[in-house]
């Protein structure tokens, strides 16, 4: 599945500094990059999608202010958005039903703002099938836990082969964000720390009164580009021409540069050659021992 050039698949000051940010510090963390990432999939879905967008801490702070503007239009009104709500007109979007001009027109001003303040987007899927055929293999449940830990993990190789290798930005000088609601938030803390990189920090993606958090507007654009990316490869279109997704996916795929992955049996074996990795212990079945 791919977008389109790069393809194969003050909140935002906290998530920098978390509660060490003060005013003095903003000249410092202008040139900062961060990433912000979500799942889609697992339980009831074969696969597990991790995707999200990047930028700097300037463009997420008027991302920001933007994406909550438009939230808070009259003819919109809703606290927040989340795709799936969204797609089957529940929650904060249970009157928008049948509506498709209204609709359209939300679709359309929250995509303009990825257009305006981010910088790349980038997702990584793995299917059951891969993970168990592969696990049964290769030591992945001792090596990531779980498949959101190396989907996770791929995206932040990702932010940080784009900020580090392509824009010359130092280690520290970037930063991921995920979803605080995603299931194996452990298992992808160590995975990104012994690839020697920052912790990942979490944050809930739609507000929670009862933390006195307003949500993050970055978060809610990753879900959106999750599920739409989710339900490409559910409708079996995950290999097809950018022109046949679904209308909100080209122009998600065409808002910024994107690189979408998916992990196939042989992307599993050259991440354990590189990482030199031996092989589980033959059993008589062929599988893990």
């Amino acid at each position: 599945m791919c977008g389109n050039q790069d393809c194969g698949f003050d909140h935002a000051l906290h998530a920098v500094w978390f509660n060490a940010y003060k005013v003095r510090n903003l000249v410092f963390v202008a040139n900062r990059v961060t990433g912000y990432f979500d799942a889609s999939g697992g339980k009831e879905h074969p696969i597990v999608i991790v995707a999200g967008y990047l930028s700097t801490v300037g463009k997420w702070k008027r991302f920001d202010t933007e994406w909550r503007k438009i939230l808070k239009r009259k003819e919109f009104n809703v606290p927040y958005f989340h795709m799936n709500e969204f797609a089957h007109s529940t929650g904060a979007f249970a009157d928008w039903k049948g509506n498709e001009q209204r609709r359209r027109r939300f679709i359309d001003a929250l995509i303009g703002v990825i257009v305006r303040h981010c910088k790349a987007g980038f997702a990584c899927g793995i299917k059951d099938e891969i993970w168990s055929l592969m696990d049964d293999k290769w030591p992945l449940t001792e090596l990531y836990g779980c498949a959101f830990a190396l989907a996770g993990r791929d995206c932040v190789n990702k932010t940080h082969f784009w900020a580090e290798q392509a824009h010359n930005y130092k280690r520290n000088e970037v930063r991921c964000v995920f979803e605080d609601g995603d299931k194996g938030k452990g298992h992808l803390i160590r995975a990104v720390e012994e690839a020697n990189k920052p912790s990942p920090i979490f944050e809930p993606g739609r507000p929670k009164p009862e933390l006195d958090h307003p949500g993050t507007p970055a978060l809610q654009a990753a879900d959106f580009a999750s599920w739409e990316l989710l339900k490409a490869i559910l409708s079996g279109k995950e290999h097809s021409p950018v022109e046949e997704y679904r209308v909100s996916l080209q122009k998600l795929s065409n808002a910024v540069p994107v690189s979408w992955t998916q992990y196939k049996e042989t992307d599993v074996e050259q991440l354990m050659s590189l990482g030199n990795i031996r092989p589980r212990l033959s059993t008589n079945s062929g599988g893990r021992k």
